[in-house]
């Protein structure tokens, strides 16, 4: 697959799509997942899966990627005219917490990549690509998301390396 050309074909729909509505851009990410691989028909795209919260309640993730039934990816969609903020950063966690997987996504102005695996136990931000054509980093992370690149450890293994190279990068200076 020419991961770049996929990136530049999302990249052009959410910029033709930048204001619809919330229902239309579900849509949208649904054939962007479609795009790299994974499937509705196989239902390994689960757009607004039930997850039950105690005994009378439930939430709907935005989409769930599922690969052999089991989940391995959520994404929270926010349209691309509006800010992301901190309470759509906890659903995501919420959610990922929910069905149990280490990666997520939040899709809107940009791509956001979170990973849940940490020591910590905290959700931490792997990286923000926006939506701009030939971007080896967003076609990098689509190779990695789509259902031919995808394999829990290299995701992993990703995560880990961009997290590592940032955390060295902030280190100061001995003087």
């Amino acid at each position: 697959m020419d991961y770049k050309a996929i990136w530049n074909e999302i990249c052009f729909l959410v910029k033709k799509n930048h204001d619809v509505s919330e229902d239309d851009f579900q849509k949208i990410a649904e054939h962007l997942f479609g795009l790299i691989g994974w499937s509705q028909f196989k239902e390994e795209i689960v757009p607004k899966n039930t997850l039950p919260v105690g005994s009378s309640r439930n939430v709907f993730p935005d989409i769930t990627i599922k690969e052999n039934g089991r989940a391995i990816l959520v994404a929270e969609l926010k349209k691309p005219s509006v800010a992301i903020t901190e309470q759509n950063v906890k659903q995501l966690k919420s959610y990922m917490r929910l069905e149990k997987v280490g990666f997520g996504v939040l899709l809107g102005k940009s791509l956001q990549l979170y990973y849940d695996l940490e020591p910590n136990d905290l959700l931490t931000k792997v990286n923000d690509i926006p939506f701009v054509s030939d971007l080896d980093e967003g076609a990098e992370c689509i190779r990695l998301l789509s259902k031919n690149g995808y394999t829990f450890e290299e995701l992993e293994k990703y995560c880990v390396n961009i997290l590592t190279a940032v955390k060295n990068t902030k280190k100061p200076k001995s003087i």
